[in-house]
């Protein structure tokens, strides 16, 4: 069961692909480590992250080919050339000549891969040593996801399900060793590639960890269709025989989307994970707090209820709702993981049957000022109402910035702001978000600068233009280190680094 500390908290916000550097993408380096002084002079305590997990074509970190495996275009040149894995001037080639704002993920993809792959053929017994000893803990995942990226990549990129061997679409163990052994280094390069990014994102979880700063993981509710996860455990999801998806996850129609969202991921069945007495979701979030010291589970709602979706509408409108797995899950979690640290995102769509399923659990749900401000929502939304055990937002990576929200504002509710607030403008609203009685509250860097809509990060709903945008060093430079820290000492958020 989850448990408040009674202290009062604050953080930032900040994706790695945002942070600036001169290599096209966030990554784990010096960048990581700036950012870290930056958290600690603002008397912060906490960073949340987005997924670090593979991105596809839509560069979601929310549909990806692994819920286990980090994104190696994370991993950072300059901790390859402490290592001596490649040269300075490799290093020096790898930089990124264009916009620094947005992310170029083809460029990136191509030259981090070059650069990888010259670091994967100079590692040594010692390294081999470490690595092998990686693999073998993390075999419960890795074995799969190495087998599943190599097969994937010697078909074109084509789905498991259009594989045209057979065996090897239905992961058939023999089929898919043979297939291993007669590809044993392309498989020992993804295993590489697993244990570079895990080396060193634990260097940089060490640094934070001893600068007091808390890392907030996110894990996603689903999985994507095309992932090493549901590849290799499909008798955890609703797929037919013929190996197609009848129903698919998303949301109804809701501020975001009039629409509502198809995300297509499958569905859990959840009689088949209840009879395995829930493993593979213990294991994924015990996995998740090896990483980061606290996670945010994304949509939470749908444990109590989730949508599905017909796979062949055109919308997410025809879904429908369906009862899940509730306490009986969450239940067993707690009793595997008694310490777990856990933020529910319980946004969206929510009704008392929620509402009651989370104060259950114990789980802090999220509050966003964005929608606190509703001129026909309900008085429980407004800020005042926060509750001490929850989390809350000026806004999400979905939402626009809060200058840019601001903006948008007709005048009934701009005068709701002003008077709530006492102003409509960034400043007013951040000290109203500090004053909450939420035990911690988190801001996008976004925020902490009043960029406007250009700098959002998504735009649910949209193909193209997200999980891109790049923050300048200038910008970095440029955040009000005694601001923040005033706000923190004022409203009993202030932290001191135990450094």
């Amino acid at each position: 069961m989850a448990k408040q500390t009674g202290v009062r908290k604050s953080g930032l916000l900040m994706p790695v692909f945002s942070l600036p550097n001169k290599y096209g993408i966030g990554d784990f380096g010096s960048a990581a480590d700036q950012f870290l002084s930056i958290l600690t002079a603002c008397g912060f305590h906490s960073w949340q992250l987005l997924p670090l997990t593979p991105v596809g074509s839509g560069y979601s970190p929310y549909q990806s080919e692994s819920a286990y495996a980090g994104n190696f275009m994370y991993i950072s040149p300059e901790i390859l050339v402490e290592a001596g894995l490649v040269t300075p001037a490799e290093c020096l080639a790898a930089g990124y000549a264009g916009d620094s704002t947005h992310v170029d993920y083809a460029w990136v993809r191509d030259r981090r891969t070059d650069l990888l792959q010259q670091a994967y053929s100079r590692i040594d017994a010692s390294y081999r040593s470490e690595m092998a000893a990686y693999a073998e803990r993390e075999s419960d995942w890795l074995d799969d996801y190495a087998a599943f990226a190599v097969i994937r990549q010697q078909k074109n990129g084509k789905p498991w399900w259009g594989w045209d061997e057979k065996n090897l679409s239905l992961a058939d163990p023999e089929a898919v060793a043979d297939f291993c052994r007669q590809h044993k280094q392309d498989v020992d390069y993804i295993r590489f590639l697993a244990y570079e990014f895990s080396r060193q994102w634990h260097l940089l979880k060490e640094k934070a960890n001893k600068h007091g700063i808390e890392l907030i993981g996110d894990i996603p509710i689903y999985v994507a269709a095309d992932s090493a996860d549901v590849w290799a455990n499909r008798r955890f999801f609703k797929i037919s025989e013929d190996q197609r998806l009848t129903h698919v996850a998303g949301v109804p129609p809701d501020y975001f989307s009039p629409d509502g969202q198809k995300w297509g991921n499958p569905l859990y069945d959840w009689h088949a994970l209840k009879e395995d007495n829930y493993t593979w979701w213990i294991r994924r979030i015990q996995a998740g707090l090896k990483n980061f010291d606290c996670v945010r589970i994304d949509h939470f709602r749908g444990f109590e209820r989730y949508f599905a979706i017909p796979s062949e509408a055109e919308t997410a409108k025809e879904g429908q709702w369906v009862q899940g797995p509730g306490h009986d899950l969450f239940n067993t979690i707690f009793r595997a993981l008694p310490d777990a640290s856990i933020i529910a995102e319980d946004l969206g769509e929510i009704d008392d049957a929620v509402r009651r399923f989370l104060e259950q659990t114990g789980l802090p749900g999220m509050n966003v000022l964005q929608f606190s401000f509703d001129l026909y929502g309900s008085e429980r939304d407004r800020p005042h109402r926060y509750l001490e055990n929850s989390v809350a937002y000026s806004g999400t990576h979905d939402n626009t910035t809060l200058n840019g929200w601001l903006r948008d504002l007709d005048d009934q509710q701009r005068q709701l702001v002003t008077d709530y607030c006492g102003g409509a403008d960034r400043k007013s609203l951040l000290r109203c978000l500090w004053q909450t009685h939420a035990e911690r509250v988190i801001i996008p860097v976004q925020d902490c600068l009043g960029l406007g809509n250009d700098a959002r990060i998504n735009t649910p709903g949209t193909i193209g233009g997200n999980w891109c945008f790049r923050f300048t060093e200038s910008q970095l430079d440029a955040i009000d280190h005694d601001y923040f820290l005033r706000l923190n000492q004022l409203f009993g958020r202030f932290f001191i680094s135990g450094d």
